[in-house]
């Protein structure tokens, strides 16, 4: 933990360096973005945490950061989400439950990669299996999982750019706003190894005041990032997204933009897996020279259970495909706290 200041600085270096020898003409503005976040982190160790927002926010409030706007806006992408928490199976797991921490309980926020102590998050994945894996992979029958769709796209700030090698094969028109969003990818994307039991995350740093930021900016409702989880962000592209909303806070119990989301009942792993074979799945399809592998072919193999098989033959996949065609979608109702 005590060398994230280090290595942030080293890999700005080379960052920079990159951006020098390949993109030169928009060197200038990365460079203030990495002040801006080195100058954080530095009054952040010194316990000045208001400028440390306010150095966060000077690249919040810039035009040029990449979002996840457009895509938000096409349903295929913003309706296939998915939030889970876990739970014993007789504690009677309810819709409501399923949003977020309401806020007459807010005391059992604990401060996270995107959250902050105190103030509950909407946190959604793309996946059931990426949430399985964010909640340290619980057993099928705790593992509680509801489909949401968005009513209303939400504005996010886009951290899912790749890796800043790759920006030459990119689309040219977005690349300004991607090499300017790079230095917050990096300085939320670090893994330390001694991560089990820390109340202290250094590399959370930058990712929790970025959260302080968009509280006070209407630019954004949250953030869209890369799940740590997966070791290849390219290979398990688009599943390993997650997104993290704020909830907006007005004297009720949940978020005051309840109505912009619909989500379903909330459905365990294990009671999935019960449901008759055919009834899940329709017809087997063997995987032998099909279209079927043809797909899994383009897609890429995916790693599960120490067993190379593509995403779409797993039981999770499945699980996911279930929630969204048959369960049904339900409005959240508020309350005054």
């Amino acid at each position: 933990d005590f060398e994230y200041q280090k290595y942030l600085k080293e890999e700005f270096d080379d960052y920079i360096d990159w951006v020098k020898k390949n993109y030169n003409k928009y060197v200038v503005e990365v460079k203030k973005i990495v002040n801006h976040i080195n100058v954080a982190v530095s009054s952040y160790y010194k316990s000045d945490f208001i400028s440390a927002i306010r150095e966060i926010k000077k690249v919040v409030d810039k035009d040029n950061l990449l979002s996840c706007n457009a895509r938000m806006e096409n349903a295929d992408y913003a309706d296939a989400l998915f939030k889970a928490r876990v739970a014993e199976s007789t504690e009677n797991i309810k819709h409501k439950d399923m949003l977020h921490i309401p806020f007459d309980r807010r005391n059992i926020v604990s401060s996270q990669r995107f959250s902050l102590s105190g103030t509950p998050c909407i946190y959604l994945a793309k996946s059931s299996y990426t949430c399985w894996l964010e909640l340290n992979k619980p057993e099928e029958n705790k593992f509680f999982v509801s489909a949401f769709k968005l009513l209303k796209p939400k504005k996010f700030l886009d951290l899912t750019c790749l890796t800043w090698e790759e920006l030459e094969t990119e689309n040219k028109s977005d690349v300004k706003a991607k090499l300017c969003t790079f230095p917050l990818i990096i300085a939320t994307s670090f893994l330390v190894d001694e991560n089990i039991g820390r109340p202290f995350h250094s590399e959370y740093i930058i990712s929790e005041l970025l959260m302080n930021a968009i509280a006070q900016s209407e630019k954004y409702d949250g953030v869209a990032y890369f799940s740590k989880k997966f070791s290849d962000k390219r290979r398990y592209y688009p599943i390993n997204v997650c997104f993290a909303l704020l909830a907006k806070f007005d004297t009720k119990k949940y978020t005051s933009d309840i109505e912009d989301f619909e989500w379903t009942e909330p459905m365990a792993l294990r009671e999935y897996s019960m449901i008759n074979w055919e009834e899940r799945y329709g017809e087997i399809v063997l995987n032998s020279g099909s279209a079927k592998a043809e797909e899994m072919e383009k897609t890429g193999p995916f790693t599960l259970i120490a067993e190379n098989v593509a995403y779409n033959d797993t039981i999770m996949y499945d699980f996911d495909k279930w929630l969204m065609k048959k369960m049904k979608f339900m409005a959240g109702k508020n309350s005054p706290l």
